[in-house]
């Protein structure tokens, strides 16, 4: 019976005071999968590590300590569960998008070199295609910055909108040249 005393008070001082080491964790796990734009990529993993994290909160501002750090857990696991789903999703994307980036710029390029060869084109015509082309690489351009600064919906949109651009300007070409 004398063992089991001191275990109580042990115990007990173990939860007299937030679960900081836990809270650490959870919080260090919730940075990470922010880093990985976990709230995108990984949305429903996302969702249920917050909501645990604001039950744990809950539980901590009642001062349920005990209560709190399963939730914790919880929050922590989901937050690296999160991260992870989205460090492949997020690489997947990148990797679509810097696709789409580099056939746009390809074919921006031989529009261009199509557009300077064609000898049937008016003044007029022509300097529509090179707006377009000049446009185009500003966008292009554009997107290198988007990715760099984590705005991956936004690229996505801009290289497929600006791949779409050049196909059209495209078709624009050849129509202008009855090649169609």
């Amino acid at each position: 019976m004398l063992f089991f005393v001191p275990f109580l008070a042990l115990l007990a001082a173990g939860c007299s005071g937030p679960p900081t080491s836990d809270i650490e964790r959870a919080q260090k796990a919730m940075d990470q999968a922010k880093a990985q734009a976990a709230e995108m990529f990984a949305s429903e993993e996302w969702n249920a590590a917050e909501t645990a994290w604001k039950e744990a909160q809950e539980r901590i501002d009642a001062k349920k300590y005990r209560e709190a750090i399963p939730k914790l857990l919880k929050a922590q696991q989901g937050y690296q569960k999160a991260r992870d789903i989205a460090q492949g999703r997020k690489d997947a994307a990148i990797t679509q998008i810097k696709g789409d980036q580099k056939a746009t710029e390809l074919r921006c390029n031989t529009l261009k070199e199509n557009v300077a060869a064609a000898k049937k084109l008016t003044a007029a015509r022509k300097k529509e295609l090179e707006d377009i082309s000049k446009g185009v690489d500003e966008k292009v351009a554009k997107i290198t910055s988007m990715l760099d600064q984590g705005n991956y919906n936004e690229a996505k949109i801009l290289a497929s909108n600006t791949l779409r651009e050049v196909y059209e300007a495209e078709v624009k070409l050849k129509g202008y040249l009855g090649t169609k």
